[in-house]
């Protein structure tokens, strides 16, 4: 029975650490979901992108993912196309503050990484 306390007092403690430490830490932007239409999907020696018809409310065309991930640019090219052909929409989830995708080709003004997408 005590050694059973000693574990509650103890994950307790964690938690309230662990509280703590998340209260303290900066907010996150939370991750977007935007359906497209695809109007085309492109492959470069860097990148590999989707591009939209319309625009998310920020100006983004672009969703796209570094080729150096060959198993995830290969995912993306085979479910950008698919929604191409069928006419579904492509949906794309990404940050909208995360601007890192320019170290890939990505532009900032008009890109934003895939953090995930689907077939809606």
């Amino acid at each position: 029975m005590k050694l059973r306390l000693r574990a509650l007092h103890g994950l307790r403690r964690t938690s309230l650490v662990l509280a703590a430490a998340l209260a303290l830490a900066p907010a996150a932007q939370a991750d977007e979901s935007f359906p497209c239409k695809v109007k085309d999907v492109t492959v470069f020696s860097g990148r590999i992108h989707v591009r939209c018809t319309t625009m998310t409310a920020a100006g983004i065309y672009f969703f796209a993912l570094p080729t150096s991930n060959g198993v995830q640019a290969n995912r993306l090219l085979t479910i950008g196309s698919t929604a191409l052909v069928s006419g579904r929409k492509f949906v794309a989830i990404y940050d909208p503050g995360d601007t890192s995708g320019a170290a890939w080709g990505c532009q900032a003004n008009d890109c934003r990484a895939l953090l995930g997408f689907a077939i809606e």
